[in-house]
């Protein structure tokens, strides 16, 4: 581009200091100007675009179906009428009304109805002028099809794809605010809906909380869903985790008055992922571990230890040995 500037800029310099190189191409400018004004001049049949837009939808439906956002139009006349449209400087859109459409509401489940373009060539010919005729019209008419209007509360599901960095993990459960949603869509698809998805969530190398503003996934807007609110808050609460471990008593399950049972050993260890902010909270009365002595059989020596319960902030909880041998005797 430099260059071609910069060789135009030689050529005006030569023809300033060379007087038959101005005049030849003084002579070449008007006589392309001539020509144009000329072409422009002469009758012509092409095509131009018009925008289309569309107001007042139906309130108890919503439409299913693309409806087209440009009408082709073939048109004839003067080139100087027909240029402002190709180069779209007059162009306005045509704002069709969806209010004065009829329902046909025997079409089945769904309903139809049809908008022919063809209705609206006098408010064409008046924003083209006397000047420019309009021969033909695409499309010439459109079919609309249309699904009851839904409304249901649901479920907002985030959907995360976390990568931690070494020792942080999930800190409890990731909440979403608000939970729940109102969603507005055809009945078809509303009816097959028992929650609805954020957008992909992603973060890498975590070692902090996160508070993250989340739109819906955009596959609801292909299918003409709405929601009451655009994002919803979801927080991601992360902390350090360290490894610990405590050791309690076995306890016993279901066992006789008159009989005496004793594990071999009769203390298990617990290890764990536990947050550092929660690690003075552990004590071994946090855990409860248990044989059953329902399942006492003569075959085998050893009970399973079932762990009852521990804290639910605890992450890769584990129990050492998992299996006890055992004494039974009578009182």
């Amino acid at each position: 581009m430099e260059k071609i500037i910069n060789k135009i800029g030689s050529i005006l310099s030569k023809a300033s200091t060379n007087k038959k190189l101005y005049v030849f191409l003084s002579c070449l400018g008007l006589t392309i100007f001539f020509w144009i004004l000329n072409a422009l001049g002469n009758n012509y049949t092409t095509t131009i675009a018009f925008e289309v837009s569309y107001i007042n939808n139906p309130k108890s439906h919503v439409i299913i179906n693309d409806l087209p956002e440009q009408l082709s139009l073939k048109v004839s006349g003067l080139g100087f009428d027909l240029l402002s449209y190709k180069l779209k400087i007059k162009s306005k859109p045509i704002i069709i009304d969806l209010s004065k459409v009829n329902i046909d509401e025997s079409y089945g489940v769904l309903k139809k109805s049809n908008i022919s373009f063809e209705d609206y060539k006098s408010l064409l010919f008046s924003q083209l002028g006397n000047q420019i005729e309009v021969i033909d019209i695409f499309p010439k008419s459109v079919d609309i099809l249309l699904d009851e209007k839904a409304t249901k509360l649901l479920e907002i599901i985030p959907v995360i794809d976390l990568q931690f960095e070494k020792q942080y993990q999930l800190d409890g459960d990731i909440r979403v605010k608000p939970a729940i949603v109102n969603v507005t869509g055809p009945k078809s698809i509303i009816d097959t809906l028992s929650k609805v998805y954020t957008h992909s969530i992603e973060y890498e190398n975590l070692e902090e909380s996160i508070t993250h503003l989340a739109s819906f996934n955009e596959v609801y807007k292909k299918q003409r869903i709405n929601f009451e609110l655009d994002q919803v808050i979801v927080f991601i609460p992360i902390e350090k985790f360290t490894e610990s471990s405590s050791i309690i008593p076995l306890e016993y399950k279901n066992v006789p008055d008159s009989i005496e049972i004793k594990a071999i050993p009769d203390e298990v260890e617990i290890k764990y992922m536990v947050p550092l902010s929660k690690l003075s909270k552990i004590t071994p009365t946090k855990f409860h571990a248990y044989v059953d002595y329902e399942n006492v059989n003569k075959k085998y020596n050893k009970l399973k230890i079932v762990l009852q319960s521990y804290p639910d902030y605890l992450k890769s909880v584990t129990i050492k040995p998992s299996k006890v041998e055992y004494i039974v005797k009578k009182k």
